[in-house]
């Protein structure tokens, strides 16, 4: 529908954003950090409209998403809000010039507290609690050890050695460093 007929609730207020998720996550037997692109109404604490994409977003693709919030809501009916509050003077310029036209206020607001909620919550329920801290941050490791820990686990994960070894096979690892 033409978005200057959907009714209006001029005290709601609506956030959007675009993220990439805080972890891996698998997509198609394939480790990835895909992007979240979302809109809620923190008047309803709802999440109206989001997408997942592979590829960083841009303002036309939270725009599309935008526009599905407005007229298709994932819950309620079909609505405009008073005003939408994105993350950066970008997104603002890139959703003010379709809002505006039809009574939107589009804001720059420095602190997104509903999105970064809702998407610390997706996260949570995708990937489980999240690391407490990473294992570059641990005294005496430096970068140069991570990266090549995680060549080394990049390499071991490609060669996949347990699938030479059956299931139900009993194994004893021993080292002479360490006691247990």
């Amino acid at each position: 529908p033409e978005l200057a007929t959907v009714a209006q609730q001029v005290g709601d207020v609506w956030q959007a954003d675009m993220r990439q998720f805080p972890d891996w996550i698998q997509i198609a037997e394939e480790m990835q950090r895909p992007w979240m692109i979302l809109v809620s109404d923190l008047s309803s604490d709802t999440v109206l409209a989001t997408e997942m994409v592979i590829e960083a977003p841009d303002g036309d693709q939270l725009w599309r998403v935008m526009r599905q919030a407005i007229c298709c809501p994932m819950a309620g009916e079909p609505r405009r809000p008073g005003i939408v509050q994105v993350a950066t003077d970008e997104l603002q310029a890139v959703l003010a010039t379709q809002l505006e036209p039809v009574d939107v206020r589009c804001v720059a607001s420095e602190s997104l507290d509903h999105i970064t909620h809702l998407m610390d919550g997706l996260a949570k329920q995708m990937t489980g609690p999240r690391r407490i801290s990473a294992l570059v941050e641990s005294p005496g490791v430096t970068q140069s050890q991570v990266g090549s820990f995680y060549a080394a686990a990049a390499d071991f994960y490609r060669k996949a050695p347990w699938r030479q070894v059956p299931a139900d096979s009993v194994m004893r690892i021993a080292c002479d460093r360490f006691e247990s």
